[in-house]
């Protein structure tokens, strides 16, 4: 078991038992503006959602976590080997840019919405020199050309090395620039219902299947 600032780093999650709980997606209804299918997260702390408990292979990992309606500052904190970083930013994201990241060590992430009703926290761990240098090569044989498909290959590398927040941020950039590549869509999607309960994700990914449903498209993953 390893403990850090009083988390259980290594804790089994919950999501598996939480998905026998749930209806498969073709059971449920699809989902508009407003729904309240899900169980709410309490909407007034800034739940991070990455990383999130994930190994990070960047040495600039984009942290993101749920706006809170209302907030216009969120202070954000990373703590661990070598680091104590801190700063204030007005977007639900921030680009972490201190002291590098140590191989194999573990982080603490908090953000809190200066209202007084705590900070939100969650872990990640950097991914050792071994690790990163096999990641490294595999991306330097990902061919030039399409984006999207470029993106697909590079979030697969990452998912399969367990650098999930790596993975899930370069299929973010993509549908952010407004992405109609539906292998692209279903990866991020699949990796979200992988590594997340719904509960965690509210109606995130219930917009995310309705975008790939009004594509036309059918995952298979």
């Amino acid at each position: 078991m390893l403990l850090v600032f009083g988390i259980d780093f290594a804790q089994p999650r919950q999501d598996e038992a939480i998905a026998q709980q749930e209806p498969s997606r073709e059971e449920r209804p699809r989902c508009h503006g407003g729904c309240t299918r899900n169980p709410p997260r309490s909407t007034d702390v800034p739940h991070i959602w990455s990383p999130h408990a994930s190994r990070v292979y960047s040495d600039r990992p984009v942290l993101r976590w749920f706006a809170v309606e209302g907030v216009t500052t969120y202070r954000v904190r990373v703590a661990g080997a070598g680091v104590d970083w801190e700063t204030q930013v007005s977007e639900p994201m921030v680009v972490y840019d201190g002291a590098p990241l140590q191989p194999g060590e573990t982080y603490l992430v908090s953000v809190d919405a200066n209202n007084g009703k705590g900070a939100a926290q969650t872990v990640f761990s950097a991914v050792t020199e071994a690790e990163s240098q096999v990641i490294q090569q595999q991306l330097d044989r990902v061919p030039q050309g399409d984006l999207d498909a470029r993106a697909v290959l590079q979030a697969r590398i990452y998912r399969e090395t367990g650098a999930i927040a790596d993975a899930i941020e370069v299929l973010e950039r993509r549908v952010a620039e407004n992405s109609t590549n539906l292998e692209l869509l279903c990866l991020l999607a699949s990796i979200y219902r992988q590594h997340y309960s719904r509960v965690e994700l509210g109606d995130f990914l219930d917009r995310l299947e309705n975008r790939i449903d009004d594509l036309g498209g059918a995952c298979s993953e």
